[in-house]
């Protein structure tokens, strides 16, 4: 199986094209594959499985670390686009990637930023996600988790989140929280946490633990919610740079609403050959 490994801030990825459907891949050779001692090692695999050459657009599939599979992955799509242009699949600076949910307008800017462009946040959790019935379609709730009240805003831009804002970014037990969060029956069906500190009107930083993958070093559907909880309930500025531990990521929400931006870099690492 040829695939590329590519990264975003460093939330990296293993991007494989399976237009063709040779690869059939099991959820065992997901996990062995993604292993960073014995495998390649990854936050995300990504299958393209679907091309439409007359409308730019390509199908995705994602599946996290873990072998779940992930119907969201914004630096993913960021970085599927730069894969597109490296093999000259695509020519012009724009094309459509997505999923059976939906596709995302994927385009290069002029300072070589990709911009992947999303639904417009919601601002609650299906009911299939948290637990007890009295959070359904809630837009937050608060927690009591180790002698701590934690308000937990809920965010779905295409994937669940769980925000918490917090004066200290560099929570120590950020990972433990997280752990707790998803292991005691409070969401049943998972859901990605962030913890983000609110630095001025245009920036936030953020601490990420995907479900399926753990923590990452950025995530940009994290950011996008984050940004989201922001400029809503916060009131930032419609413009924001996000800022991970390996850089930044810049949204744009114009109004409540409308469609979101997410601007950010992708890198291609090497590109390999492995037997299953």
């Amino acid at each position: 199986m040829k695939f590329s490994k590519m990264h975003s801030l460093g939330n990296d990825f293993v991007i494989v094209n399976n237009i063709d459907k040779k690869n059939n891949i099991s959820p065992i050779f997901i996990k062995k594959l993604s292993d960073r001692y014995t495998g390649i090692g990854f936050d995300q695999l990504i299958l393209i499985e679907f091309f439409c050459k007359k409308y730019f657009y390509f199908k995705i599939k994602i599946f996290n670390s873990d072998s779940s599979e992930s119907f969201q992955c914004i630096n993913g799509i960021r970085c599927v686009f730069m894969f597109l242009k490296i093999k000259k699949l695509i020519k012009k600076n724009i094309a459509f990637i997505g999923n059976n949910l939906g596709l995302s307008k994927t385009l290069m800017t002029k300072n070589k930023l990709i911009c992947v462009k999303i639904k417009p946040p919601r601002f609650y959790i299906e009911k299939d996600i948290l637990v007890n019935p009295k959070y359904n379609n809630k837009e937050k709730i608060i927690l009591r988790i180790f002698k701590k009240k934690i308000t937990c805003y809920f965010v779905f831009v295409g994937n669940p989140h769980c925000i918490i804002i917090s004066k200290n970014i560099e929570y120590n037990n950020f990972s433990l929280l997280s752990k707790y969060l998803l292991k005691n029956n409070i969401f049943p069906n998972k859901i990605n946490i962030s913890i983000m500190n609110i630095l001025d009107f245009d920036l936030i930083k953020l601490k990420v633990y995907e479900r399926g993958s753990g923590e990452t070093q950025s995530c940009g559907s994290a950011a996008a919610a984050a940004a989201a909880v922001a400029i809503y309930y916060k009131k930032l500025n419609k413009k924001i740079k996000v800022n991970f531990s390996r850089g930044n990521l810049y949204v744009y929400w114009e109004k409540i609403g409308n469609f979101m931006s997410i601007i950010g870099p992708a890198n291609h690492i090497y590109d390999g050959k492995i037997n299953f």
